[in-house]
C-alpha cells in the first residue's frame, strides 16, 4: 500500500471512531449485553422504563441521587455510563463503592459491558482496580476510604450503595471540585435505614 492509501485509512479509521464515541447514550445502550446472574449467561438489557428515564437524564449530564430497590438493573446501568463516558478521551470515572469487593464488582460489570457491547470497547491497559480505554480515559474503582479520590481529577463519579459508605462526606470533599467544575455525580443506593 502507498503512504497515501494508508493515511487515508488511517484517517477513515479516525472518523469511525470519533462518530461511535458521539453516539447518543440511549441509543448507545441498544448494544448493551449484560450477564445473567442465575444461569450466568450474555443477555440483551432490558430497556425498562425506569433505566431509559435514568440513561436519557444522565445523557444530558444531570447528576442524581437514587434511592433502589435490588435487582431493577441501576449497577448495571452505571457500568455503561462509566463505559459509554470513559470511550472519550481525557475522561476519567472514578467508581466508589462500600468496600473494595464491591468496587471490583462493579468495574467488573464495566469490562463485561466494553467487551460484550454490539461494538465492543477496548482496553489499552487493565488492572484490578482500573480500566484504560483504547483511544479513550480512565475508569477507577475503589473502596469507599478516607482519601478515595483524592487526587483524581473525576468526569464522572460513581457511589453506588452510597448510604453504606463510611467515609461518604470525606469522599464528598474530596472530588466535589471536580463536580463543581462541571462533571457529573450518580449516587445511588438501597436503604440504610429511615
Amino acid at each position: 500500500m502507498t503512504d497515501r492509501l494508508l493515511l487515508q485509512a488511517g484517517i477513515l479509521r479516525a472518523k469511525a471512531e470519533a462518530t461511535a464515541r458521539d453516539i447518543p447514550f440511549v441509543e448507545w445502550l441498544r448494544g448493551v449485553r449484560i450477564e445473567d446472574q442465575a444461569t450466568q449467561r450474555v443477555i440483551p438489557m432490558e430497556p425498562w422504563p425506569h433505566l431509559i428515564a435514568r440513561a436519557e437524564s444522565w445523557q444530558q449530564g444531570h447528576s442524581e441521587d437514587i434511592l433502589k430497590a435490588r435487582q431493577e438493573g441501576i449497577s448495571w446501568l452505571e457500568a455503561c455510563l462509566s463505559i459509554w463516558t470513559g470511550r472519550r478521551p481525557t475522561t476519567n470515572v472514578l467508581l466508589l463503592s462500600h468496600t473494595e469487593r464491591e468496587a471490583y464488582e462493579l468495574l467488573r460489570k464495566c469490562r463485561f459491558v466494553a467487551e460484550n457491547h454490539a461494538t465492543p470497547v477496548a482496553f489499552r491497559r487493565t488492572s484490578l482496580g482500573m480500566l484504560e480505554l483504547q483511544g479513550g480515559g480512565t475508569i477507577l474503582a475503589l473502596p469507599s476510604t478516607p482519601n478515595a479520590g483524592r487526587g483524581f481529577t473525576a468526569t464522572l463519579v460513581i457511589a453506588d450503595e452510597a448510604a453504606f459508605h463510611e467515609h461518604a462526606a470525606d469522599n464528598y470533599r474530596a472530588y466535589y471540585p471536580t463536580i463543581a467544575d462541571g462533571g457529573q455525580l450518580i449516587t445511588s443506593s438501597t436503604s440504610a435505614g429511615p
